[in-house]
């Protein structure tokens, strides 16, 4: 089993309608380092489902700076952006604040100027 649960790199060779030679893409998790051989090797193959095109203006290196955590809290301000949410607008809660996903969210929310509530079942949970 190769280990390596976040990778990014080139598509070299696809079957997939979807991808073609020379797309940048990035995985995160998909039970690839657990079920499917992982990211640490040269080259992986992989099912097409488990693969997500790289978000424009982020490098490979970037979107493995922030891994699975990052990666997803990502995902979802951009998701929330494209239903229409700007900042200056409405507070957004973020729920499980505390954890992985959640306090990137909120770093990546308030970074972009939107007014933030946390919120976490953590009795001890404070945001700088």
């Amino acid at each position: 089993m190769v280990p390596g649960v976040d990778f990014a790199g080139m598509v070299v060779e696809s079957s997939a309608a979807g991808f073609k030679p020379g797309d940048e893409v990035v995985v995160t998790g998909c039970g690839t380092s657990e079920i499917f051989w992982g990211g640490y090797a040269q080259y992986a193959r992989l099912d097409a489902d488990f693969i997500v095109p790289l978000p424009k203006g982020m490098t490979l290196q970037q979107s493995m700076g922030v891994g699975t955590a990052g990666f997803t809290a990502m995902q979802s301000v951009m998701e929330l952006e494209r239903h229409g949410l700007k900042p200056g607008g409405r507070e957004v809660v973020v729920t499980g604040a505390a954890g992985g996903v959640g306090s990137v969210a909120v770093a990546i929310l308030g970074k972009l100027g939107y007014k933030v509530v946390a919120s976490s079942g953590r009795p001890n949970f404070t945001i700088i």
